[in-house]
């Protein structure tokens, strides 16, 4: 086992924050599946599709059980960025996805350094 990635079973593994992030094919109901097990602060970034285009969530195993962060799209440029949709048609910009993550960090309790990356997507 190395010191970034942690094997929790064949198809399931915890990364360190390296600033590399996988994005899953995944619905609420299967990220559940995946994330009920796991360690508090555990999180996997995926996609889904709203009313009209694809967005990303990121769900996070917390204390109280599981909640899913919607409403963002994590866009890769010359570094990751990430816009948050907004009512009204808003839109906020967090620089970087390691200042979203931290954000969501302060709110949740997501822990940086497990990030879950599932490999049967």
């Amino acid at each position: 086992m190395n010191d970034f990635i942690r094997h929790i079973n064949d198809n399931t593994s915890i990364a360190m924050f390296a600033n590399c992030y996988c994005d899953h094919n995944l619905d609420d109901t299967s990220s559940e599946l995946i994330m009920k097990d796991l360690e508090i602060g555990s999180w996997i970034l995926r996609n889904y599709k709203d009313e009209t285009e694809i967005m990303n969530a990121i769900t996070i195993k917390l204390d109280e059980g599981i909640v899913h962060h919607k409403g963002f799209k994590f866009i890769l440029k010359e570094q990751p960025q990430v816009y948050i949709k907004r009512s009204y048609g808003r839109i906020d910009t967090c620089n970087t996805m390691y200042e979203y993550l931290y954000k969501l960090n302060k709110i949740y309790g997501l822990d940086l350094d497990k990030q879950v990356i599932y490999e049967n997507d």
